[in-house]
Formats: structure tokens, C-alpha cells, sequence
């Protein structure tokens, strides 16, 4: 897969003022400045609120929402994604790496599954207005569409019940997010209480299927601030753990486990040419990739851990405490 082009835009916030919105639940009205393809800067009137719980609450960035009019986006990057996730480093530019990580993620699952959140990697310029001083960060960022573009553009509708029975959801759109979550090492998401996955409903005949967002707390992230949920009695993110439903007829995987190993060199290639990364990571992420399909190729290996939330004595079936419905 060809990665799409780094889009420059320039931004002037007051940080404090946007993670309160989030509270009051009001957008901010900013100009967001974006390079052209002639490399020249034009600018946009965009609205800006805060999202988010955890990354809102600790990181210094905040992740954003932002909307653009439809008239003032026409003619710019973002006149069919008015309304935009924008996802940035935690802290400082030395997270940049993360943001990187992160964005493949979205971009392994787009090779996985043909319901996805599309994403696009961006160089920011941010400026934090603080009183009569400025500081500025240059740090990268991924803008992620919305939920209604995604709907659109795949013909359906979310479905927002919570507590989905196993039998709800499509084996295979099912099996490829379980997979998927073990691959990149994720634990921090639920189907029940539809924690950081969206469900898509078609129609009264179509099963629903599902579409999973923000892998921070991955192991192939390896954020600093990720750690498991102590009920799950893991030692670190970098641990994997199956977390999907018990499923008693181990058969279902394989077609599954046909597509990743068909896909593998897709996978890998995300990341041993992308120049964003580091030759250091490149290796250690390779034998992180390494691990999941020695797992997936071992018949005994992989039976035992997908089999996992089977055990009445396991953590595979665990409730995260702080899961809210909503």
C-alpha cells in the first residue's frame, strides 16, 4: 500500500481553552492554515472542541474535533471530510514516532478489512496561545474521518445498542477485528460496550460488522503512558492477549488466518519502507510481526490462545471496569 502524502497545516490554539470545550461542549472558532499543492499556505475558518477521555485528561496536545462549514470547503483538502478527528502526539515532538505508529494501524486494518476508518497523516504546526506568549511545536498528527463519512461511504448505519451478543456481529468482520486487535497487542477495547469500535448495520438481512479506532495503548504503539488493565493480569502492552468472544469450533479462524498470512508481506511493507520510522524500531517491530504468525502457523500455538476466553479461570472474558455505556 502507497502511503498518502503528509498534509502541512498550521494551527493557533489555546490549549486550555479546547480541553474545556469538551466539558461545556462547544466548539472553538480558529483558522487552520494548509499548504496547497503549489506549495503556498491558503486558509480555512474551521471549528475546534476537544474529544476524548484518557488522552484528553493526561496528554499535554489534546486530540481535537474539527468542522468546516460546506461552503468554506469548497475548493480545499477538506471538502468531502468537513468534520475530522484529529489525533496528536501526548506530550512533545519527541512522541512524533507514536503518531507514526499509530497511523499504520489504521492503515494494516485498511488492508485487513473493507469497513475502516480512513486516515491521513499530517505535519502540524501547532502554536499554543498562552496569555501575551507563544510557543510553537511542530509534531505530526493523523486526521481520521468521521463516523457519518464512513457510513456513507460504505452504505450503512451505525448501530449504537450496546451488550451485542457473540451471534450479533459477522464471523468473518468478527474474527478479522479479534486478529487484528492481537496482532497490533491491543486489549484496550470492548463489542459489548462498543469501547473504541463502531458497529455498522446494513440492513435487516446483513449481519453487523465492525470497525475499530485509537490503538495507543497497542503494543506496536508502545506508548510510554499504555499499560493493561490490572484485572487482565498482564506485565505490559507488549504482551498479547486474545479478547474476543469464546468460540468453541476453533475451524472459524482458519479462513481468517488464510488472509493474514496472504497479506503478510502487505503488512510488513507498512512498516520496513516507511521512512518515517527509525532502522532501530523497523527491526524490533519485525520480530514483534515475527511472533504473531509464528502463533497464527502453529496449530497448537494459536488454538490455545484463541481458545483463551473459553477458560472460566482466565482473564479472557473480563469486564474493564470504566467502561461506560454510552
Amino acid at each position: 500500500m502507497r502511503l498518502a502524502a503528509l498534509l502541512d497545516i498550521e494551527l493557533t490554539i489555546s490549549i486550555k481553552d479546547i480541553k474545556k470545550s469538551k466539558e461545556d461542549s462547544t466548539y472553538r472558532s480558529y483558522v487552520l492554515y494548509y499548504k496547497t499543492k503549489n506549495d503556498q499556505y491558503d486558509s480555512v475558518d474551521a471549528k475546534l472542541k476537544g474529544r476524548g477521555n484518557f488522552r484528553l485528561r493526561e496528554c499535554f496536545f489534546p486530540p481535537l474535533w474539527l468542522k468546516i462549514s460546506k461552503h468554506d470547503a469548497k475548493g480545499t483538502p477538506f471538502v468531502h471530510n468537513r468534520k475530522l478527528k484529529l489525533v496528536l502526539p501526548c506530550e512533545n515532538a519527541k512522541q512524533n514516532e507514536l503518531i507514526v505508529k499509530e497511523y499504520l494501524c489504521y492503515k494494516i486494518y485498511e488492508i485487513i478489512s473493507g469497513y475502516y476508518f480512513k486516515s491521513r497523516m499530517v505535519n502540524v504546526a501547532l502554536t499554543e496561545m498562552r496569555g501575551k506568549n507563544e510557543r510553537t511545536f511542530n509534531i505530526k498528527g493523523i486526521f481520521i474521518e468521521d463516523m457519518s463519512d464512513l457510513t456513507r461511504r460504505t452504505h450503512s448505519k451505525e448501530r449504537k445498542s450496546l451488550k451485542l451478543l457473540p451471534g450479533a456481529l459477522q464471523d468473518t468482520s468478527a474474527i478479522q477485528l479479534y486478529l487484528f486487535e492481537y496482532l497490533i497487542g491491543n486489549t484496550d477495547w470492548s463489542v459489548p460496550y462498543t469501547h473504541n469500535i463502531r458497529i455498522l448495520s446494513f440492513d435487516d438481512k446483513t449481519v453487523p460488522s465492525v470497525v475499530p479506532y485509537d490503538f495507543d495503548h497497542s503494543g506496536i504503539v508502545d506508548a510510554p503512558y499504555a499499560q493493561p488493565a490490572e484485572e487482565l493480569l498482564m506485565k505490559s502492552v507488549l504482551e498479547r492477549r486474545y479478547r474476543g468472544y469464546c468460540v468453541t469450533d476453533l475451524k472459524v479462524f482458519e479462513k481468517t488466518i488464510a488472509l493474514y498470512n496472504r497479506l503478510k508481506n502487505d503488512i510488513y511493507s507498512l512498516f520496513t519502507k516507511c521512512s518515517l520510522l527509525d532502522a532501530k524500531y523497523i527491526k524490533s517491530i519485525t520480530r514483534y510481526l515475527d511472533e504473531f504468525y509464528a502463533t497464527i502457523n502453529d496449530p497448537k500455538s494459536w488454538q490455545k490462545d484463541f481458545a483463551y476466553p473459553c477458560d472460566k479461570n482466565g482473564t479472557g472474558n473480563v469486564v474493564i471496569k470504566g467502561l461506560k455505556e454510552d
